[in-house]
């Protein structure tokens, strides 16, 4: 359902480094800021209020909040505004399944992508991922507008 929709990769890493837009040492991290979650990021970022939405209808803050790190494959709203239709036949556990499929355990970022690979969906499920001249995709369509956020 989801598989035409427009992507925003958010890899976050949480813990004593934070959101990681760059990597670096425990050594290099001298801020005592608590690390972002997944909530927290999309608190702030206004193209996934809808996502934040659903996390939150399918009582997921909990989990996105919690340690991770965490992977999201978080569609923007303007993908889920293409569904909203079918998103509102759905139950709360029908929309709770979608949204871990889009949530991979640990940190994967766009830079440390093979060409070609499938990683576990919180779910269960493997989450393809392919990536080709500065393009990444997932699950064979939907195109990553924004990495590594």
């Amino acid at each position: 359902m989801f598989r035409k929709s427009k992507y925003i990769l958010l890899s976050l890493m949480m813990g004593s480094a934070g959101i990681v837009l760059n990597a670096c040492s425990k050594d290099d991290d001298k801020d005592s800021t608590p690390a972002a979650s997944v909530v927290d990021l999309a608190t702030t970022t206004p193209s996934l209020s809808k996502l934040l939405e659903l996390v939150k209808e399918a009582e997921l803050t909990g989990t996105l909040s919690g340690t991770g790190p965490f992977t999201v494959f978080a569609p923007s709203n303007a993908a889920f505004e293409e569904i909203a239709a079918t998103l509102a036949t759905l139950t709360q556990e029908q929309k709770t399944e979608i949204l871990k499929h889009h949530v991979v355990s640990g940190t994967t970022r766009s830079a440390d992508l093979a060409a070609s690979q499938a990683v576990d969906g919180l779910a269960g499920g493997k989450i393809f991922i392919t990536s080709a001249d500065s393009k990444v995709t997932v699950n064979g369509s939907a195109v990553v507008t924004t990495a590594d956020v």
